[in-house]
Protein backbone atom coordinates (compact mmCIF):
# COMPACT_ATOMS: atom_id res chain seq x y z
CA UNK A 1 0.00 0.00 0.00
CA UNK A 2 2.96 2.35 0.72
CA UNK A 3 4.05 1.77 -2.66
CA UNK A 4 0.76 2.92 -4.21
CA UNK A 5 1.10 6.82 -3.42
CA UNK A 6 4.41 7.34 -4.97
CA UNK A 7 3.19 5.57 -8.51
CA UNK A 8 -0.20 7.68 -7.97
CA UNK A 9 1.57 11.13 -7.43
CA UNK A 10 4.42 9.50 -10.41
CA UNK A 11 1.38 9.23 -12.87
CA UNK A 12 0.10 12.29 -11.83
CA UNK A 13 3.01 14.36 -12.43
CA UNK A 14 3.93 12.62 -15.94
CA UNK A 15 0.12 13.04 -16.73
CA UNK A 16 0.60 17.08 -15.71
CA UNK A 17 3.31 17.36 -17.96
CA UNK A 18 1.57 15.74 -20.74
CA UNK A 19 -1.42 18.10 -20.81
CA UNK A 20 1.48 21.32 -20.25
CA UNK A 21 3.03 19.75 -23.66
CA UNK A 22 -0.37 19.05 -25.81
CA UNK A 23 -1.44 22.60 -24.58
CA UNK A 24 1.85 24.07 -26.07
CA UNK A 25 1.67 21.90 -29.21
CA UNK A 26 -1.81 23.07 -29.51
CA UNK A 27 -1.20 26.57 -29.13
CA UNK A 28 1.92 26.46 -31.72
CA UNK A 29 -0.04 24.90 -34.20
CA UNK A 30 -2.45 27.20 -34.01
CA UNK A 31 0.29 30.31 -34.49
CA UNK A 32 1.60 28.04 -37.32
CA UNK A 33 -1.63 28.13 -39.42
CA UNK A 34 -3.15 31.43 -38.34
CA UNK A 35 -1.19 33.50 -41.73
CA UNK A 36 1.05 33.76 -44.54
CA UNK A 37 4.85 33.96 -44.54
CA UNK A 38 6.00 37.22 -42.73
CA UNK A 39 8.52 39.12 -44.61
CA UNK A 40 11.58 38.28 -42.57
CA UNK A 41 10.10 34.37 -42.90
CA UNK A 42 10.21 35.13 -46.59
CA UNK A 43 14.11 36.56 -46.07
CA UNK A 44 14.55 32.86 -44.31
CA UNK A 45 12.75 30.66 -46.82
CA UNK A 46 14.62 32.90 -49.78
CA UNK A 47 18.13 32.16 -48.03
CA UNK A 48 17.10 28.76 -47.53
CA UNK A 49 15.32 27.15 -50.16
CA UNK A 50 18.61 27.57 -52.89
CA UNK A 51 18.43 24.40 -55.26
CA UNK A 52 21.89 23.49 -53.61
CA UNK A 53 23.86 23.61 -50.26
CA UNK A 54 26.21 25.68 -51.84
CA UNK A 55 23.91 27.81 -53.04
CA UNK A 56 22.19 28.60 -49.75
CA UNK A 57 25.49 28.94 -48.47
CA UNK A 58 26.51 31.30 -50.79
CA UNK A 59 23.00 33.57 -50.63
CA UNK A 60 24.41 33.87 -46.74
CA UNK A 61 28.00 34.64 -47.13
CA UNK A 62 26.67 37.61 -50.12
CA UNK A 63 23.83 38.86 -47.97
CA UNK A 64 24.66 38.24 -44.17
CA UNK A 65 24.33 41.53 -42.18
CA UNK A 66 25.66 40.38 -38.84
CA UNK A 67 23.08 38.74 -36.19
CA UNK A 68 19.97 39.50 -39.03
CA UNK A 69 20.81 35.93 -40.55
CA UNK A 70 21.73 32.95 -38.53
CA UNK A 71 23.72 30.90 -40.87
CA UNK A 72 23.40 27.78 -39.00
CA UNK A 73 20.10 28.05 -38.72
CA UNK A 74 19.46 28.58 -42.45
CA UNK A 75 21.77 25.81 -43.41
CA UNK A 76 19.55 23.22 -41.12
CA UNK A 77 16.59 24.93 -42.63
CA UNK A 78 18.06 24.21 -46.13
CA UNK A 79 18.48 20.10 -45.24
CA UNK A 80 14.66 20.71 -43.40
CA UNK A 81 13.36 21.86 -47.04
CA UNK A 82 14.76 19.33 -48.83
CA UNK A 83 13.05 16.59 -46.94
CA UNK A 84 9.25 17.98 -45.99
CA UNK A 85 9.14 20.89 -49.21
CA UNK A 86 8.62 24.77 -48.56
CA UNK A 87 4.99 25.08 -47.26
CA UNK A 88 3.98 27.35 -44.78
CA UNK A 89 3.32 24.37 -42.41
CA UNK A 90 6.70 22.64 -43.28
CA UNK A 91 8.96 25.49 -43.04
CA UNK A 92 7.61 26.67 -39.33
CA UNK A 93 7.27 23.24 -37.62
CA UNK A 94 10.77 23.15 -36.65
CA UNK A 95 10.00 26.30 -34.85
CA UNK A 96 7.08 24.59 -33.20
CA UNK A 97 8.34 21.77 -32.57
CA UNK A 98 11.70 23.20 -30.62
CA UNK A 99 8.95 25.61 -28.35
CA UNK A 100 7.10 22.03 -27.52
CA UNK A 101 10.02 19.95 -27.09
CA UNK A 102 11.12 22.87 -24.39
CA UNK A 103 8.16 22.97 -21.71
CA UNK A 104 9.74 19.63 -20.30
CA UNK A 105 12.84 20.93 -20.59
CA UNK A 106 12.30 23.93 -18.08
CA UNK A 107 10.20 22.08 -15.68
CA UNK A 108 12.69 19.87 -15.66
CA UNK A 109 15.40 22.58 -14.98
CA UNK A 110 13.05 25.04 -12.56
CA UNK A 111 12.87 21.52 -10.58
CA UNK A 112 16.56 20.89 -10.29
CA UNK A 113 17.56 24.43 -9.84
CA UNK A 114 14.46 25.53 -7.47
CA UNK A 115 11.57 23.21 -6.35
CA UNK A 116 9.02 21.09 -7.61
CA UNK A 117 6.50 24.21 -7.71
CA UNK A 118 9.03 26.40 -9.46
CA UNK A 119 9.25 24.33 -12.51
CA UNK A 120 5.69 23.68 -12.72
CA UNK A 121 4.97 27.07 -13.22
CA UNK A 122 8.17 28.00 -15.15
CA UNK A 123 6.53 24.82 -17.25
CA UNK A 124 3.07 26.74 -18.24
CA UNK A 125 4.38 29.53 -18.65
CA UNK A 126 6.64 28.31 -21.36
CA UNK A 127 3.43 26.07 -22.76
CA UNK A 128 1.22 29.36 -22.95
CA UNK A 129 4.36 31.62 -24.11
CA UNK A 130 4.51 30.81 -27.76
CA UNK A 131 6.25 33.76 -28.70
CA UNK A 132 8.15 33.04 -31.94
CA UNK A 133 7.27 28.93 -31.93
CA UNK A 134 5.30 29.07 -34.97
CA UNK A 135 7.18 31.36 -37.23
CA UNK A 136 10.60 30.69 -39.85
CA UNK A 137 13.09 32.61 -37.19
CA UNK A 138 15.81 31.54 -35.29
CA UNK A 139 13.84 33.45 -32.58
CA UNK A 140 11.93 30.35 -32.15
CA UNK A 141 14.21 28.25 -30.80
CA UNK A 142 15.71 30.89 -28.45
CA UNK A 143 12.76 32.12 -27.26
CA UNK A 144 10.37 29.47 -26.73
Amino acid sequence: MGSELPQRETRRAIAGVALLVLLGAVLRCIQMTGQSLWLDEGWSLHFSDAASLDQTFSRILEHNGGERYQPLYLLCLHGWIRVFGDSDLAIRFPSALFGTLLIPVVLLLGRELFDQATGTVAAGLAAVSSFGCGTVRMRGRMAC
